[in-house]
């Protein structure tokens, strides 16, 4: 009898693993609704592996609509099974706030169970955790040791997080050797922050020879995943001619690209090209779109030709308190001495047409400031 028992337990778990791996082979090639349709009767049976699969479909809207709370129940099931997986994709709900209300006394907790049980990725988050001091004191030396722990494992994430730790010299002896070191294992396996903060290297000759032809590249693999920082350093390669041959016009599609993500440097360098010119028509309305927007992230340069814009109704009705708003953030929080100065130089000459109410205005705008959360732009 007992024999008859073990017989059915093994052949029920064997169509459990055969529909599981039905459902991970659909879900790669994204055939959501097959992957959905193999889980989901799983879940409801109670299989803990088809519970975290069915909330990792929810947290990102595949194959069914995004739904953090049905997310977060399908994932706490999961981790209430001692699912490891699931008890680190919990911590990172309760860290982000998403179908859950934040709280990082929880994650830290959910991520400590799973990382000490050498879950990679609760390991990488946990060192963000200690790093960024979120719930906790920043412990940049607790942080770098979870970060090795899980780059061990080659989890990109970490082995980029960890190469950064050498680069700033923080938890680690500064070492841009062994930054570089860590980057390129992050890399190698696609991870477009590592490409991108080797482009930089090799720009910046830092812990390698300068070789702007291999930041170039390093930047392009960036780019090309969609990656914004490193779409506007390909877009200043590509205005500057340094590391591939001068082309305004790719420069310009690059910049783009970047300031529809929100990337407050694309936005300006996109602007800029509309103020003077460069590869695309001039247009003072598309300028001020992107420089505007810039200048709210708090891009200095920005906030420099956005006031003189609104000083001169260039693209934009003149507005004297407005060019003052932003002239007075660009000299008084612009870390170029020359911007400073300049200015300084118009808001001196705006001030004397304000009235004292007026001047009262601009100086609350001023103290009320604070800049705003990189948002995506759509180009229309």
């Amino acid at each position: 009898m007992q024999y008859g028992i073990y017989i059915i337990t093994l052949l029920w778990a064997t169509s459990v693993l055969a529909d599981i791996k039905a459902g991970e082979a659909a879900y790669q090639v994204h055939d959501y609704a097959t992957a959905l349709r193999e889980w989901h009767p799983l879940a409801d049976q109670g299989d803990a592996v088809a519970q975290r699969y069915l909330g990792s479909m929810y947290l990102q809207g595949r194959g069914v609509p995004q739904d953090y709370t049905e997310a977060f129940k399908w994932e706490q099931k999961a981790a209430e099974q001692g699912d490891i997986p699931a008890q680190s994709m919990l911590g990172f709900m309760y860290s982000k706030g998403r179908g859950v209300p934040q709280d990082y006394a929880v994650a830290l907790q959910l991520y400590h169970q799973a990382a000490e049980h050498g879950n990679a990725s609760a390991q990488n988050d946990l060192g963000v955790i200690y790093a960024r001091g979120l719930g906790v004191a920043k412990n940049y030396v607790e942080a770098a040791k979870w970060y090795r722990q899980s780059a061990d494992q080659n989890y990109a994430p970490a082995q980029n997080h960890l190469g950064l730790m050498y680069s700033e010299g923080k938890g680690v002896v500064h070492d841009d050797v062994a930054a570089i070191q860590w980057f390129q294992y992050a890399a190698d396996q696609g991870y477009a922050d590592a490409q991108n903060n080797l482009g930089d290297a090799y720009s910046k000759h830092r812990g390698v020879p300068r070789n702007l032809a291999a930041a170039a590249n390093w930047y392009r693999l960036a780019a090309e995943q969609g990656y914004a920082p490193a779409q506007n350093s390909l877009g200043v390669r590509y205005a500057t001619g340094e590391g591939v041959p001068q082309n305004l016009t790719e420069s310009h599609k690059w910049f783009r690209q970047a300031a529809e993500q929100g990337n407050a440097q694309a936005q300006f360098n996109l602007g800029r090209f509309y103020f003077t010119g460069q590869s695309v028509p001039q247009d003072y309305v598309e300028a001020i779109k992107w420089i505007r927007q810039a200048a709210a992230q708090g891009v200095q340069e920005a906030q420099y030709l956005l006031g003189q814009m609104f000083m001169q109704g260039l693209g934009v009705k003149a507005e004297s308190m407005q060019a003052s708003l932003w002239l007075r953030l660009a000299a008084t929080q612009s870390n170029d001495v020359a911007i400073q100065q300049k200015a300084q130089v118009f808001l001196d000459q705006l001030t004397s047409d304000l009235t004292p109410e007026q001047l009262l205005q601009v100086d609350k705008l001023y103290r009320a400031w604070k800049p705003s959360p990189a948002t995506a732009e759509n180009a229309d």
